[in-house]
């Protein structure tokens, strides 16, 4: 087993643990920055879009971006969270293209602005081919280029947590099977969400729910599971997993159903609605029979080229690799899991209910209640990772930084005897796809989510005796793991509120029911298996 220490350890390789190290090396601490890829090279900020939200505009304030999000998450959000993100929105944002982001600029060097759902001004900000690589690849030569100290390819599989205060983790590395202890006074969870979980999803490959399984395992609750987004519009045809560029439903792209109706046309806002609304029709729409081969096609041809080109450069050059026109009946969509509202909750300077560690990014909950609004992912992950990093150096200044070595020595041999099992998790990890597709996706209902609740408890069972001494097969059962508990908590959570709001809708429970659930839901693990705990809005703990 190796040991190392640092005053500050991020785990995680996308926009808010890289953010978060560059905060934290400012700030004067020894920072360690620790992901299971390569960051800047991995994960879903290489393959999302990169719109960003601030209010730069001249009729825009950060209180009236504040308004915008808790109305889009049903006010739900943790207000001092959301606060934060929108208070700091234009800040990063300027940092970001000081660092060489090269988001789009008008003659007179002001950001050029979009209209985007749920925002009530124009917030939305671009680089140039509206790609994540675009902001992946500058923050990594940052990274560089001030001496960022990075481990790439080590998995963190447990937090080391003495006395309920986090001292750091244990993990190890994902090609030679080498254990690490890493300690830490501070440790910031950034490993992004856990949309792997689905079966349709549009996340890169090792978006399992790392931070959640780690935070369940140590004790402490998850909120706002219930809140998954799906994104309403990923081009099943011609073939691909793109998503339309959100930019283009305000613009006029429309949804048509097998008879050529618009979807939606019954739908508050219609093209301008939130992405729940959105997803949800469209579901319903080919539930009903409205769809063709499990889609319905995207009309755009009420937009101008020009705009196609200045607004979605990508879409429109896969359709002509595809030989497709982008003015044609031959695009068709279909929603898919995209985001996680939920996660573990933090304060708004990114602390959780552990001394010693804090969360940001698409880990964390707090900053979009029951749905997040187009573009404020990024913005989240580079405000609140900044803030997270900000508050772990002070902590990590005042703070004990003895190393916890008997825990770290436990902790390994647990990850040794794990590499021992023979068991794989393939299936079992196609099964957790399956029953969260089917049984706890866009449109909900008791008797299946506790079917769900069944099935996965059976699945958590078949995963303990998985394992292997082939540092994939290790890496394959962990994420599956972690995916296993990230699922129910999603369905415990489902469960438990009795109403639909934001991105979450029961059959059973079509309405909102403000006297009772405006509140979040946390989650815990415990002997029996999960438990529910409707607490006051903006708690971050049971």
């Amino acid at each position: 087993m190796e040991n190392l220490c640092c005053d500050v350890l991020i785990l995680g390789g996308g926009p808010a643990a890289m953010t978060a190290t560059v905060a934290a090396m400012e700030s004067g601490a020894d920072a360690l920055l620790v992901c299971k890829q390569s960051p800047g090279n991995s994960g879903n900020i290489v393959m999302a879009r990169a719109g960003h939200s601030a209010n730069f505009a001249p009729d825009d304030s950060a209180a009236l971006f504040l308004e915008d999000t808790l109305e889009g998450g049903a006010h739900l959000n943790h207000p001092d969270v959301a606060d934060a993100m929108c208070a700091d929105s234009a800040a990063r944002i300027r940092d970001l293209y000081d660092w060489g982001i090269p988001f789009i600029t008008r003659e007179d060097g002001a950001f050029d602005l979009h209209p985007q759902g749920g925002h009530k001004r124009d917030r939305g900000i671009y680089p140039v081919r509206n790609w994540g690589v675009e902001v992946a690849r500058p923050l990594r030569r940052k990274l560089d280029a001030d001496g960022a100290h990075i481990l790439e390819h080590v998995m963190a599989v447990d937090l080391l947590v003495e006395d309920g205060v986090c001292r750091g983790v244990i993990g190890f590395h994902t090609r030679s099977g080498a254990i690490y202890a890493i300690h830490a006074p501070a440790t910031i969870l950034a490993t992004g969400g856990a949309g792997q979980i689905y079966a349709e999803n549009t996340n890169a490959g090792g978006i399992t729910g790392d931070a959640f399984g780690m935070a369940l395992r140590a004790g402490l609750a998850l909120s706002d599971m219930e809140f998954v987004q799906f994104y309403p519009a990923v081009i099943k045809r011609p073939e691909s997993n793109m998503v339309v560029a959100p930019t283009l439903f305000p613009l006029g792209a429309r949804f048509l159903n097998r008879d050529g109706e618009d979807i939606l046309r019954d739908v508050p806002g219609g093209g301008e609605a939130t992405r729940d609304l959105m997803a949800r029709a469209v579901y319903l729409e080919l539930m009903g029979g409205g769809g063709v081969d499990g889609a319905v096609q995207m009309d755009l041809s009420g937009i101008p080229v020009a705009d196609l080109e200045h607004f979605a450069p990508d879409n429109l050059k896969l359709f002509a690799r595809r030989g497709v026109s982008p003015h044609s009946s031959e695009i068709y969509v279909t929603p898919k899991a995209h985001f996680f509202m939920g996660g573990v909750p933090i304060d708004g300077a990114g602390a959780t209910a552990m001394p010693g560690l804090y969360a940001a990014g698409e880990a964390s909950a707090g900053a979009h209640g029951a749905n997040r609004l187009s573009n404020n992912a990024f913005t989240e992950a580079h405000t609140l990772g900044w803030r997270a990093a900000k508050a772990a150096s002070e902590y990590a200044r005042g703070a004990d930084g003895t190393a916890a070595q008997a825990l770290a020595r436990g902790r390994a041999g647990a990850l040794t005897k794990r590499s021992g099992r023979a068991g794989r998790a393939v299936e079992l990890v196609r099964e957790i796809k399956r029953v969260c597709w089917e049984n706890a996706g866009i449109v909900r209902e008791g008797g299946l989510l506790e079917e769900a609740r069944d099935e996965l408890a059976g699945i958590a069972q078949g995963l303990a005796a998985c394992g292997g001494s082939e540092p994939a097969r290790l890496v394959e059962a962990v994420e599956a793991e972690n995916m296993c508990l990230s699922a129910q908590a999603v369905v415990e959570s489902a469960l438990a509120r009795t109403e639909s709001r934001g991105a979450h809708y029961r059959t059973d429970y079509p309405d909102a029911d403000e006297a009772r659930w405006r509140v979040n839901v946390f989650v815990k693990k415990n002997e029996n298996g999960f438990s529910a705990h409707p607490l006051p809005v903006g708690s971050i703990s049971p």
